[in-house]
């Protein structure tokens, strides 16, 4: 269709000025509330970066923790079918226990992760035990193996089926029935083995430094603002606020430090939501749940004592630990108070930088868009008619090809050429000619739908796109109706032109399936229109023409 013309001179100046009224009363909407909304976007800025940056640091220590269990539980698997332990456990050759023995001590010297690495008999007594031994790894002797048959970890290990592993809570070790001094947080990762007859014949089990674990978290959290925290599945603190605030659930001194008890305004929410943050008088607080158990690995509740029974066992959904950014209430509002101070001195800057530019800006962004707006009138439309040019019709004819194909809908391509047009031109000049144009194509979208296109190739040459025909004799239908039309006789002053025309007509998929064979098809049924007489159409079937796509 014919697009808009180009706006006057009045109508872009007062585009201009529009544009500049808007932009103006827009810098001093600022300037009249500069002093209270900058303080409070600029504070709502500097919080919301803030939480951004924690819930991301909180997610990287998350997977930190994720990518320490599965080494773990690799190096486990990797044991559980050790082939010298299960020549060991098929034949019992003390060869294969001193090869087991050397190689559990080579993964105790290149990790520096276990505390332990040990395999237990059936009985749960000790066949093979590895100490790290603070950095200088040794194989226990015989006489100073264990039996481990009363302790948790053993007991709800050995109940599993194969393939399954058990990782215990991360609580403190207990050694000859107390618990170790200094404190040795530790985290036990325990499978079955089975012989070639699908016998159990003990477990393997790894004692990994929990230590380390927080060691890690602790080094990673250099990257956040606020403190590390870690909470266990009921409340205590891994890794608290103060050093000494661990472990309160096996420390009678320390039965009092925990979430809700030190940080009671703020426990609930952590407590009860899977992740979030949370901003109070207690400070900022971001959080998630650290779910380390996958598929097919259980814990227990543990116990406090040396020879106790887990109460219950733990599934991997039950399994969890809370992983905390807290920034305490005084340091969240000292971050905001400078940042605050030093983005209000940047915004008053850009605000008299805005104010100054402000008439420029106008006339720039008006001057842009006319100038795009000729460009492409140019370059798309027919200066004569205000048609789409040769460029925009093709354009356009691809498109509905496309549509039509994928769509399975029909369209036609009327090829006209103006019969008498040189006649015009050469009896009433070239003014009268452009007159009959512009009249021409007038009256071609007075009969054509808004959602066709009336092209001119040039001259006296135009194509038309039918779009979405029900039939081929809606395309006649428009033939004819341009044929009555066109003949009417066109007013040039005090004369009148009269021009016919000769049209072409192909229809998509009926007479090819090919773009550019169906151009060529209606081109060819438009000359042998003009052979055959002025003013008539023809359609490709009638002429015959046999379908080479």
């Amino acid at each position: 269709m014919v697009p808009k013309t180009n706006k006057p001179a009045v109508e872009v100046t007062t585009g201009i000025l529009s544009l500049f009224l808007v932009i103006f009363l827009c810098v001093g909407a600022l300037l009249a509330g500069i002093i209270t909304i900058v303080y409070q976007l600029q504070t709502d800025g500097y919080i919301d970066r803030l939480k951004n940056h924690e819930t991301f640091a909180v997610r990287v220590e998350g997977n930190i923790i994720d990518d320490i269990f599965e080494e773990i539980i690799s190096d486990l698997q990797v044991l559980s079918q050790q082939p010298t332990l299960h020549s060991f456990l098929t034949q019992g050759q003390d060869q294969f226990l001193k090869i087991v023995e050397q190689e559990y001590l080579i993964l105790s010297q290149a990790k520096k992760d276990y505390d332990q690495i040990r395999f237990l008999d059936a009985r749960g007594m000790e066949v093979v035990r590895v100490d790290y031994n603070r950095g200088n790894p040794t194989v226990v002797p015989k006489t100073k193996l264990q039996n481990k048959f009363k302790r948790y970890y053993f007991a709800d290990t050995f109940a599993l089926g194969r393939g399954k592993i058990f990782i215990s809570p991360l609580d403190l070790n207990i050694e000859h029935g107390q618990i170790e001094k200094p404190l040795k947080p530790m985290i036990r990762f325990g499978i079955v083995v089975f012989d070639k007859n699908g016998e159990k014949r003990g477990i393997v089990l790894l004692n990994y430094l929990g230590a380390n674990l927080l060691k890690k978290l602790e080094q990673a959290s250099e990257a956040m603002y606020g403190q590390p925290l870690l909470i266990n599945r009921d409340g205590y603190w891994l890794l608290g606020p103060q050093s000494d605030d661990a472990w309160g659930f096996m420390l009678d001194n320390r039965k009092d430090k925990k979430l809700p008890t030190q940080f009671p305004l703020s426990a609930s929410a952590i407590t009860n939501k899977t992740e979030g943050q949370l901003i109070n008088n207690e400070g900022m607080f971001s959080f998630t749940t650290i779910y380390p158990l996958k598929r097919g690995q259980q814990s227990s509740t543990g116990a406090d004592k040396a020879f106790a029974q887990s109460d219950k066992q733990i599934s991997a959904d039950q399994y969890h630990w809370k992983l905390v950014s807290h920034i305490n209430r005084n340091e969240l509002d000292g971050y905001s108070f400078d940042l605050l101070f030093n983005l209000s001195l940047l915004g008053a800057t850009l605000f008299l930088l805005t104010a100054l530019a402000s008439w420029l800006i106008a006339g720039s962004i008006t001057r842009k868009r006319l100038h795009r707006a000729e460009l492409f009138h140019m370059a798309h439309f027919d200066t004569l008619t205000g048609l789409p040019n040769r460029t925009l019709y093709y354009d356009r004819l691809n498109q509905t090809f496309e549509s039509s194909k994928r769509h399975r809908r029909r369209f036609a391509i009327l090829y006209v050429d103006l019969d008498d047009f040189k006649q015009v031109n050469d009896t009433m000049g070239h003014s009268a000619g452009d007159m009959v144009l512009k009249t021409v194509s007038r009256r071609m979208l007075d009969i054509v739908r808004k959602s066709d296109t009336v092209g001119r190739m040039g001259g006296d040459e135009f194509m038309i796109i039918l779009n979405d025909i029900s039939q081929a004799d809606d395309a006649e239908m428009v033939a004819q109706k341009l044929l009555s039309t066109l003949t009417i006789p066109v007013d040039i002053g005090e004369q009148k032109a009269t021009v016919g025309a000769c049209i072409g007509l192909a229809v998509f998929p009926n007479d090819s399936e090919d773009k550019d064979t169906l151009i060529k098809m209606a081109d060819e049924a438009m000359y042998a229109c003009k052979e055959a007489g002025k003013n008539s159409y023809k359609t490709v079937s009638s002429l015959g023409i046999q379908r080479d796509d």
